[in-house]
């Protein structure tokens, strides 16, 4: 049974504890007491583990005219969505209140939809969602629609080119291409910028002691309104004494379809700079140099036809470590038929 004198002995209590702090509140050092008192248990509270739904305001930076699921535009591309979170409490309510997320369009994956709208991929956006949250974890998204109308805001990836001058001292020559690692640099920025820039440079290096391989660290050139993964890279040139060699080749006639041309003259004298490793092997190398009759039809600016049925000579295949430097004459004549 239930003890009425202890319930009225327990409710006496709890009376005279409220009386006494009605009393006393109207003090202001008690006041700020309990207050601190009562923000400090908050605060404690708030230090433990919790798993909740909030809502987290986002604004997504290359979108225009954003649309949620229930087909509402929204204002200046900001946009909630409703997830499921576990983490401490105080960074739930930071988050829940105080902060919103600055989504990138470039971070997340964007298709473009039938009806011409663009749809991010939730399960990106999910990602990305958890990689910007500090000190809580994304359990779900409930949101199943984001779309918008306009992108303008990317992200490529394009080559880069070393810019250097290598002023030969006479004795060594290059040898293959530069290395460049990484050789890829990826820019993001807005649209109409971003399809202007098909490279990045880096920053111009003067090379006058070529001698073995130089390396080293270089810095890219900014491009302006476009940010970019990188600011240097590492670069490296190879360089080796040569030889000159010269010597009288034939020329080829490519595309005549089996008819005979003339070409005059038929032989031209080919200069060569021929690293020392390879320049007793050099004679067992077979390269064509050519004209190619289709460079007549062809109206492209790389077009090796010069009028009057003259070409210039083109050559292929040569080794790494050898070097064409100079053909003369660098332009002949092409006859259809034979020579009397």
């Amino acid at each position: 049974m239930i003890d009425k004198e202890e319930i009225r002995s327990k409710k006496e209590i709890f009376l005279k504890i409220y009386k006494y702090v009605l009393d006393q509140i109207k003090d202001p050092i008690f006041a700020i007491a309990l207050g601190v008192a009562i923000f400090m248990w908050f605060l404690n509270s708030l230090a433990g583990e919790f798993t909740t739904v909030i809502s987290v305001p986002i604004h997504l930076i290359g979108a225009v005219d954003v649309i949620d699921e229930d087909n509402k535009e929204s204002v200046d591309n900001k946009f909630s969505v409703d997830c499921k979170v576990s983490g401490k409490g105080y960074r739930i309510l930071y988050y829940n209140i105080f902060s919103k997320l600055n989504i990138n369009t470039a971070d997340v994956i964007v298709e473009k939809s039938s009806t011409g709208e663009y749809v991010v991929n939730m399960t990106s956006l999910e990602n990305k969602m958890n990689e910007e949250f500090d000190g809580i974890t994304l359990i779900n998204l409930f949101q199943k629609r984001i779309a918008f109308r306009t992108l303008t805001y990317g992200r490529k990836e394009v080559p880069i080119q070393l810019d250097v001058n290598v002023k030969n001292d006479g004795q060594y020559m290059q040898i293959g291409e530069a290395l460049l690692e990484p050789a890829f640099v990826s820019l993001s920025g807005n649209l109409s910028k971003l399809n202007t820039v098909n490279k990045v440079s880096t920053k111009h290096i003067n090379i006058t002691n070529n001698a073995g391989t130089i390396s080293g660290e270089i810095e890219l050139q900014d491009i302006p309104d476009v940010s970019m993964n990188l600011k240097k890279i590492y670069y490296s040139l190879s360089f080796q004494r040569f030889t000159e060699l010269k010597i009288m080749k034939k020329i080829e006639v490519k595309n005549n379809d089996g008819a005979r041309y003339s070409v005059i003259p038929s032989h031209v004298e080919v200069t060569f700079n021929i690293i020392e490793d390879i320049f007793s092997k050099f004679n067992h190398f077979n390269f064509p140099l050519y004209v190619d009759l289709k460079d007549k039809e062809s109206s492209s600016l790389d077009s090796k036809y010069l009028g009057e049925n003259r070409y210039l000579l083109q050559y292929s295949g040569l080794p790494n470590g050898v070097q064409c430097r100079m053909i003369s004459p660098a332009s002949v004549t092409v006859i259809r038929g034979g020579v009397e």
